[in-house]
Order: structure tokens, then sequence, then C-alpha cells
């Protein structure tokens, strides 16, 4: 019975373990690009959350300085109307003067205290289908708490007849210690937010002025395409739950990342096809010389089993094999006649 050819055991170990590391290199390979795209991605994404939290922050102080500053306004035309009830010369011309200032303010009204208008400006009496000042529960409510309490009050946002969003600021007005009427701004939100919104902030980010129940009162924004992260703020004043909400959207400066980790994505690729064809071509060259080995032994066995003597010499009659029956019939080894010419020994 011919022997069974065999692979020696530590080459096939030798040959598992390189097939085994293009495995393991591919593996490797590919928790590193992951990982790294994993922090690129939150590194960028921490980024614009601080700039966009930054961002928040100064404009929430830039309409609270502007809102506060007109408050001082206010305050000082409710004195001086104090001091001079009945001159509504002075209040046209003061009136006049912070309506030109500030085009975020759409009308200054002067109300008694049964609610009667007294004066107003843009027009001599409020225009009951551009917004309803003095007529709903909060707006008289907002009045009754300055007057009671002697400071300023806001109002809580209310859409008007025309759609658009409001808030207003009531200022009393004391003559010898009592109160004598009310002064009032009204401040469409849109229109805050256009005069103070500056154009490469609403080239970044949608910014809206919502309620606790998420109804829009304003907003403004130059920019298209897909909303990325977003923040709100308390919007005081005028505050009673206004919050200012900045959403980001995407830039293009977002393209050239994405392009670097496409690169490295192909880039993995390529170099997982190459590794797994390297694996192949290394499986496939094992194979070989699994069959070549097993020929090779075959071969051997079926000599060695032979009888007969045989020699093989090239056409210089150099020996270039002898089979085990030749050796044993002339006593030497086929060391001492393989690579012999004539004469032999």
């Amino acid at each position: 019975m011919l022997p069974k050819p065999t692979v020696p055991a530590q080459y096939a170990r030798r040959v598992r373990w390189l097939l085994t590391l293009p495995k393991l290199g591919i593996v490797l390979l590919l928790v590193a690009v992951l990982s790294l795209l994993w922090l690129l991605h939150r590194n960028e994404v921490e980024e614009e959350r601080n700039a966009l939290i930054k961002d928040v922050l100064w404009l929430e102080q830039n309409l609270r300085f502007h809102l506060t500053g007109n408050e001082e306004l206010l305050q000082q035309l409710a004195l001086d109307l104090s001091d001079h009830p009945e001159d509504r010369n002075l209040f046209r011309l003061r009136a006049g003067s912070l309506l030109r200032n500030n085009p975020d303010l759409r009308q200054i009204l002067w109300l008694a205290t049964d609610w009667r208008p007294i004066d107003a400006l843009p027009s001599a009496q409020p225009q009951a289908g551009d917004h309803e000042t003095g007529t709903t529960s909060a707006a008289r409510n907002t009045y009754d708490i300055a007057l009671r309490l002697g400071k300023r009050s806001y109002s809580p946002a209310y859409i008007g007849t025309d759609k658009r969003g409001y808030f207003e600021i009531a200022m009393p007005i004391h003559v010898d210690g009592r109160p004598s009427g009310v002064l009032v701004g009204v401040y469409p939100v849109d229109s805050l937010l256009k005069e103070f919104v500056p154009w490469w902030f609403a080239e970044k980010y949608l910014v809206q002025v919502v309620d606790q129940n998420d109804v829009l009162y304003g907003a403004k924004s130059n920019v298209q395409g897909n909303p990325g992260a977003s923040y709100e703020i308390p919007f005081d004043p005028p505050g009673l739950g206004l919050r200012l909400r900045v959403v980001a959207y995407q830039s293009g400066g977002a393209a050239l990342p994405r392009l670097l980790a496409g690169a490295i994505v192909l880039l993995a690729a390529g170099v997982f096809w190459s590794l797994w064809a390297v694996r192949d071509l290394m499986q496939k060259r094992f194979q070989a010389e699994e069959a070549l080995g097993a020929e090779h032994a075959f071969r051997k066995a079926m000599e060695d089993s032979l009888t007969v003597g045989m020699r093989a010499r090239d056409l210089e009659g150099l020996v270039i094999y002898v089979n085990s029956a030749f050796c044993r019939m002339t006593g030497f080894s086929s060391d001492e006649l393989v690579g012999r010419k004539p004469p032999m020994p």
C-alpha cells in the first residue's frame, strides 16, 4: 500500500498564519477607518454646536440690549408726559423721533386709564384692522399690571389680523402719584428680526421666535437646504414663554470633509480588495503546492516500490536520477551517483 502524501505540519501552520494575516489586516484597517471617520464627524459636530451656541448668545444679547434701550427711551417719554399730561405735541415729537430711529417699532400709543386712545403714531387713532392693541383681555391685563406695579410690562405675543406676530410693551404714566395712562410700544416680531439679525447670521442660520406651544411669531433666514443642529434660549425681554430658536444649516464648506472621508473609504476599499486578492493568490499557491507535493510523494512511492533499477542521464551522459532499486544493485547511494559522468565507479 502506498503511503499517504502529507505536507509538513510546520509548513502548513506557516501558510495558514500567512493566510490569516490579510484577514486580520482587513479587520484592523476597517476599524481604524471607521474610528477615524467617527472621530472626525464628532469633532465637526461639536465645533458646529459650540459656534451655534456662541452665535445664539450673541444674538440674544444684542436683541436684549436694544429692547432695554427702547425701554429707557419710552420710560423717559412717559416721565415727560407725566410732567406735561396735556402736551400732545411733545408726544408726537418724541414718539416720531423714536419711530424714525427704531424701525422695529411699528406704533406708539398713548392710552388713558380706561384704554381710550389719547394719541397714537403713526396714525391719530389705532387702526382696528392692523392689530388688537387695547382690545384683548391679555393686552388689558398687561396694561393693568404696568399701572399696578408702576413699571414696564410686556404683553404675551399674539398674531394680528395681518397674520404677523406682535408683542407690546406698556409703560405707566403717573401724574401727581396717580395713574393717568399707559404708553404702549408695538413690536412686529419679523421687523425686529429683520433689523437686528445681520446678513451673515441669516446666511448661516434660520432664526425663529416661538412660544412654549411652538407657535411661530416671526422668522428670518437666507439659506436653503437640510437643517442641522438647533439651539433654543429664552427670549427675555419680552419673556412670557417666548423663545429664540436658531437652526443651523449645512454649509458648502462641509463638502471638503465629506470628499476626504469618501477618498478614505475608497482607499480602504482598494486596500481591502488588494488584501483579499493576495489572500486568494496565497490560497491558490498553497493548494498548488499541496497538489504538487502529493504528486511528488505519489511518484516517489511508486518508484521506491519498483524492483527494477532506473537511471536517467542527460545528453552529455551526466546522471541526473537513480531510484532506490538501482542504488541497492550497485551498492552506491544516490548522492554518489547523481552528477557523475562515465567512467562510473
